[in-house]
């Protein structure tokens, strides 16, 4: 099985210690951390969004006036910065350059906005699934496994925690959709155990 096969299924469900892929916590921390994710992710991006039209100007001035290079007046790369002393005095002293500002923060937001977007992800499709980041290793080892081994009617472990995609969402972020992005914790089994008698 996934998960210790000493503890019975609703045991450990009623007592929401089932494990998550943010270091072991349990359900109702998960909720908080996919959020938080989920803000960063929108902040950077809202970031990028903001900034993309003046960083472009910028960027475009230099490429018009000095022509595209790789290294301009500063010696510092594309961007043109000062030198990363001279920049710590000019934040330090609040007299660093908008330019400057706007060039330094637009990269930073982008790859920022990317990885946590790209990890954002992957944990709301591993909550979709009801696994944790070690399981859905241990999944994919075990498809390779099989397909190197050609047992085409070898089948992983299924998944006993796995309630489909929706209930998943729903244990996790709670029965009301208009409270799912405020940061508060979730008692999934009250409405989840409801639902799934209904279906029964």
């Amino acid at each position: 099985m996934p998960r210790t096969v000493s503890v019975q299924r609703m045991d450990l469900l009623q007592q929401m210690q089932h494990p998550t892929t943010s270091s072991n916590t349990s359900l109702q921390r998960l909720k908080p951390f996919l959020l938080i994710l989920f803000y960063l992710t929108i902040g950077c991006w809202y970031g990028v969004a903001v900034l993309s039209f003046p960083f472009y100007e910028i960027l475009k001035e230099n490429i018009v006036k000095d022509g595209f290079r790789f290294l301009y007046g500063n010696a510092t790369g594309f961007l043109d910065l000062p030198l990363p002393f001279d920049l710590l005095i000019q934040l330090l002293s609040n007299t660093a350059d908008d330019e400057v500002l706007v060039k330094l923060v637009f990269p930073l937001l982008l790859s920022v906005g990317i990885m946590i977007g790209i990890f954002f992800s992957q944990h709301l499709s591993y909550t979709l699934k009801a696994r944790t980041s070690l399981e859905h290793k241990i999944f994919i080892m075990q498809r390779y496994r099989s397909t190197m081994e050609r047992r085409d009617h070898h089948s992983p472990v299924e998944n006993p925690y796995d309630l489909g995609w929706y209930f998943n969402l729903k244990l996790v972020l709670g029965p009301n959709i208009s409270l799912i992005f405020l940061p508060i914790s979730v008692d999934g089994l009250l409405h989840i155990s409801e639902d799934v008698h209904k279906t029964d």
